[in-house]
């Protein structure tokens, strides 16, 4: 009996042992077989995508991932009010707000709007290139720890990836809410469709120019408060 049973504890080890190794092939060409399957109800989401015809030079930077010289971009050192457009497709990449002076030679945001730029391994091996979401089109880079910014991020991108919109232009709005904590309204705001860029102050009260802890005592009338830009057609 003790060797019977010892017989069969060891077929059993055999078989489970021969199932484990059977699982992760049959695992793994189920996964590539629906990874190269269309999902038909993700199709039906996908929206076309409209691409704009390129110039020899755009093509060169934005299919071919190319790099346009320094301080030649039109957008180098341009701070107007509004929003930055991917050349090919038109999509939002960028606001106004997240926009800062480098001085390294192409036009440089600490932020982009919520979803609009992917980032992926550069070929070189060792940058983070960013493109387009919508359409696949080259930016630039994003680099990370420089300091220019609290965020301490920099999307530097090529001017000729990009189009301008003036805030009027582009049926933008800006509005005001006061909520308490604006870090805690913040939070929220970005999370919500349609809201484009936050930057958070004080509204409100009596003092010009009034510091965290002076507003914190309650005496200068002010308001935690968070200015959002959004588009008004989505939310």
């Amino acid at each position: 009996m003790k060797t019977k049973g010892l017989t069969i504890l060891i077929a059993s080890a055999v078989a489970f042992t021969l199932l484990l190794a059977y699982l992760p092939n049959n695992q793994d060409k189920a996964l590539a077989k629906s990874d190269n399957e269309p999902n038909a109800k993700s199709e039906e989401k996908r929206k076309p995508v409209t691409k704009k015809e390129l110039t020899p030079e755009e093509k060169r930077v934005i299919i071919d991932k190319g790099t346009e010289a320094p301080f030649t971009g039109k957008y180098t050192d341009h701070f107007v009010a509004g929003i930055y457009t991917c050349k090919q497709c038109g999509a939002k990449l960028f606001t106004s707000d997240s926009k800062f002076p480098s001085h390294c030679g192409w036009p440089s945001f600490d932020d982009q709007i919520p979803g609009a730029v992917k980032k992926v391994p550069d070929a070189d091996g060792m940058r983070t290139e960013i493109i387009c979401a919508t359409c696949g089109g080259h930016l630039g880079h994003v680099f990370f720890g420089e300091g220019y910014t609290a965020k301490n991020t920099r999307y530097c991108v090529n001017s000729i990836s990009m189009d301008f919109l003036p805030i009027d232009e582009a049926g933008l709005k800006h509005a005001i809410f006061a909520g308490g904590c604006f870090w805690g309204v913040e939070y929220l705001m970005q999370k919500t469709h349609g809201v484009l860029s936050t930057t958070v102050g004080f509204t409100g009260g009596h003092v010009d120019h009034p510091t965290y802890e002076q507003v914190c005592t309650g005496t200068t009338g002010h308001a935690e408060a968070l200015d959002i830009l959004y588009e008004p057609n989505e939310v």
